[in-house]
């Protein structure tokens, strides 16, 4: 993990907002209840204050300019195997594309411009942050077609194809700490006006408390919140739907391995990995990884079927990703390069291959999805 003497000089900009961030977490931290906040409130005002947190701040966030590379950043190979896959579905539903938080509208533009020629829909944005809007409308505008913004997901849509590419871990999430044998919530104090974490006095979740059951002292792990709504508010509004999330996760024998000692919390800074969440707040990026197993039973209890689950690797292979490839290679071997290094980033288990899973959700759908063969919805 890399320190801050390690990082670039924040800019004078940048530290007065960082600043005007950590006045709103103090302050929210004097009027809680004991002195100690959430994780999960922690992290929704330093990612998505208004014009303050780091969603929503307007500051480069994707690509190599950015904090961090996403699948659809890396180049157009994601986005074309994407559609390969969306294709048959659009054409058997009839209905329109829907993404989640599309980022920099990098895999808005790669999709569209692979399925351009060959089907009729128009592509629906949710996205809540709206300085996000001018990149995805950058992006996107010279592709021909509808493109719609909203902030929230419109409720006069019948049926459509929706995707949530590196969604749900940014969502707010709750940590948890084994002290003494017990499972307590971790939240976030102050300690001679420093942020620290401090046991905060709440009901654990029984699901936590019985899977920590026995792990050692200083074990500790996060849970996602907000799941259950947000997928019930999508269950609830879309009659006919394919619903694919793709992130960074695990099934549950994974994600609550004895070994993962300190969770999955994750920080991204200029492309550098970072521990400690409590600096440079509004200026980095703050992840946990996406609990599969969970998300299937959240879903299943909705009512939604589980119509896969793979790992980003299987899904890009079964869907051409090797003759999308051989058909992108040019007479440029600078390109050529890059292509393959773009390959390799999607591909290898050390990288995003074997970390990044993807599930597909239906309701009313019976169709097949060729990303799927190799199904591994029984690791769940």
């Amino acid at each position: 993990m890399a320190t801050l003497d390690n990082l670039p000089v924040l800019s004078d900009s940048q530290r007065n907002r960082s600043n005007a961030v950590k006045k709103l977490v103090v302050s929210s931290i004097q009027n809680s209840k004991n002195g100690v906040i959430g994780f999960d409130e922690f992290m929704e005002i330093v990612l998505y204050t208004e014009s303050l947190g780091y969603y929503d701040a307007g500051d480069e966030i994707f690509g190599k300019d950015g904090d961090f590379l996403t699948a659809p950043s890396s180049g157009q190979l994601f986005g074309e195997c994407v559609a390969n896959e969306l294709g048959p579905v659009l054409d058997s539903l009839d209905c329109n594309i829907l993404e989640f938080g599309a980022g920099g509208g990098d895999l808005a533009k790669s999709v569209c411009s692979a399925l351009d020629e060959f089907h009729s829909y128009s592509y629906h944005i949710i996205e809540p942050n709206e300085s996000l809007w001018v990149d995805q409308k950058t992006a996107t505008k010279d592709l021909s077609g509808g493109f719609f913004w909203h902030k929230t997901l419109p409720r006069d849509l019948s049926k459509g194809v929706l995707i949530a590419n590196e969604v749900l871990d940014a969502m707010p999430a709750t940590r948890y700490l084994v002290d003494k044998g017990t499972v307590h919530e971790l939240g976030v104090a102050l300690s001679d006006q420093e942020l620290v974490w401090k046991e905060k006095s709440t009901d654990v979740p029984e699901q936590i408390k019985r899977v920590l059951k026995g792990y050692e002292d200083g074990y500790r792990t996060e849970m996602i919140n907000g799941l259950e709504p947000w997928l019930n508010s999508i269950f609830s509004s879309v009659e006919e739907l394919v619903f694919f999330i793709i992130d960074y996760g695990y099934p549950d024998s994974e994600f609550f391995r004895e070994d993962r000692l300190d969770g999955t919390l994750r920080c991204y800074f200029k492309h550098t990995v970072l521990n400690d969440p409590f600096q440079l707040l509004g200026l980095q990026d703050i992840t946990t990884s996406v609990n599969f197993s969970t998300v299937a039973d959240i879903a299943a209890g909705i009512g939604f079927d589980i119509l896969g689950f793979t790992t980003q690797e299987r899904f890009l292979v079964n869907n051409k990703i090797e003759e999308i490839f051989v058909r992108s290679n040019s007479d440029d071997p600078v390109e050529n390069y890059l292509l393959a290094q773009e390959a390799k980033r999607l591909l290898l288990p050390t990288e995003m291959g074997q970390y990044i899973k993807v599930m597909a959700l239906g309701k009313n759908f019976s169709g097949h999805l060729r990303g799927f063969v190799n199904d591994e919805s029984g690791r769940l």
